[in-house]
């Protein structure tokens, strides 16, 4: 029962990797997220110079 609660060296290695490949997606997302702000912010500023 206890050997089932115990992590290896193998487990943690594992969790890392996991982890890492985790957080460089959402990385990712975030980037995508802000170029489409971005895209978005400055067609609103065109727009805006235009009819002003």
């Amino acid at each position: 029962m206890i050997e089932a609660r115990l992590a290896t060296k193998n487990d943690l290695i594992e969790l890392e990797n996991n982890l890492r490949r985790d957080m460089r997606e959402l990385e990712y997302r975030i980037i995508i997220k802000l170029g489409g702000l971005m895209a978005v912010s400055i067609a609103v500023v065109a727009t805006l110079v235009k009819l002003l």
